[in-house]
């Protein structure tokens, strides 16, 4: 992961740190809320997931969970944050390379991992 900008806030940054995690081995320990939403927008197709399950099994099936992520911008606001990573992986010998925006945002009006739900998440 590349180095965050030291305004961004420590439950942000931590936040992130899961995120990244999730990205790289499948691992949702303390990123979602149990009734997190997701609406993933791909470049030909949208899908939508409630539940914390849901939502890592919507993600796994793109791709299993592997290989490195490079976080490149995180916006934090009072609401929650943006972030746009990339996500690169081999498959069957040939390198992938992912951009993705996922925005995160707190019901309660501050980011708290406890209690983030997955408003948008963009790929490509």
């Amino acid at each position: 992961m590349t180095t965050i900008a030291s305004e961004i806030p420590a439950h942000v940054r931590a936040s992130v740190d899961r995120l990244v995690v999730f990205l790289e081995t499948g691992a949702t320990d303390g990123l979602f809320a149990p009734d997190v939403f997701a609406d993933i927008t791909l470049p030909h197709w949208r899908v939508q997931a409630h539940g914390a399950e849901d939502v890592a099994s919507s993600k796994t099936q793109s791709h299993p969970p592997s290989g490195r992520t490079r976080v490149e911008k995180v916006l934090a606001g009072a609401d929650g944050y943006t972030v746009k990573v990339e996500e690169r992986w081999e498959d069957g010998g040939a390198a992938v390379v992912l951009p993705r925006g996922v925005r995160l945002r707190s019901r309660r009006g501050r980011p708290d991992h406890r209690d983030q739900r997955l408003l948008h998440w963009r790929l490509g």
